[in-house]
């Protein structure tokens, strides 16, 4: 890590970079509300992270940069074995460890990403939630629909009414 604080990726933090992606791309909504809640996230963590022992450097950097790879390219399949052999580590020990760093699984972390880029595409284009899905990664149109109500609280159709950013 390069010892700045950081927000760790952290399953609940997700809705949170899904905010913050609409702030960013948008000239309405609450920045001042998201600022708290981020502040909220960041207090919580790092309460978290002093009292829990956090893995050694070097166990976090590889994660970290699995992580990253995984943000940009959360469409891309790569299986459990794939993911550790980047990270040099055995698929249990990266198991525990990403787990143990982001509160998350691998593969909930990569449904996480895809759903997160799927709300961006639905936010910023018209195309068909259908194929908003497959392009982030999914499979099966009804997972996305049932993953993306549970995460998000809402269907993609309505999500996309609420926060559809208006042509320039």
């Amino acid at each position: 890590m390069s010892g700045r604080p950081a927000l760790p990726p952290q399953a609940d933090h997700i809705a949170l970079l899904v905010q913050a992606d609409g702030l960013l791309t948008s000239s309405g909504g609450s920045a001042e509300e998201f600022s708290y809640m981020l502040l909220a996230a960041v207090a919580s963590t790092e309460v978290s992270a002093r009292f829990g022992g956090p893995c050694p450097k070097t166990t976090a950097k590889r994660i970290q940069d699995v992580v990253h790879w995984i943000e940009q390219a959360p469409h891309q399949r790569q299986g459990l074995s794939a993911l550790a052999e980047s990270a040099g580590m055995s698929p249990f020990h990266f198991l525990r460890e990403f787990k143990g760093l982001t509160g998350m699984t691998p593969h909930q972390f990569v449904l996480a990403q895809r759903l997160r880029r799927a709300a961006a595409h639905l936010r910023e284009d018209d195309a068909p939630v259908s194929e908003v899905a497959f392009d982030a990664g999914f499979g099966d149109l009804s997972e996305f629909n049932r993953r993306f109500r549970r995460l998000m609280g809402t269907t993609p159709i309505a999500f996309r009414a609420r926060n559809k950013h208006p042509a320039p």
